[in-house]
Formats: C-alpha cells, structure tokens, sequence
C-alpha cells in the first residue's frame, strides 16, 4: 500500500477530521488518518492517487490542505 501526507489547516475537533477523513475516502483512499496536534492527514492507497487534486477538494470544504514533499 503507498501513503502520503497531506498538511490541513483550521481542523479544531473531531468532526473536522471525521468530514476531512470522509472525502479522502470518498476521493479514494483505502486509509484516512488525521493528527489534530500535527494538522498532518496521513493516507494509505493502492495504485496512485491524485494529491493535489485531493488537497484542492479539501482546501474547497473549508480546511486549507498542501501536499507534503519529503
């Protein structure tokens, strides 16, 4: 399975990660994680998946989110 993390801002309680983690799952990721403390969304796929496409869906529902290069 690949991952990678996405950096989302303005998520201040469980309901923001629940709706972040519900669209990278519905975008189409197998695993959806998101860290209050770090504002890091840490996904697990198979095959590709668009990233910035996926932060741009986010960023649009009101949760700024960048790709994180490693």
């Amino acid at each position: 399975m690949n991952q990678a993390v996405l950096q989302v801002q303005k998520m201040k309680c469980e309901g923001c990660s629940s709706k972040v983690e519900g669209i990278a799952r519905e975008f189409g990721a197998k695993e959806a994680k998101v860290s209050l403390e770090t504002k890091e969304l840490t996904l697990g796929f198979e095959g590709s998946l668009d990233l910035r496409a996926l932060a741009e869906k986010i960023t649009q529902a009101g949760y700024p989110a960048s790709t994180v290069v490693a």
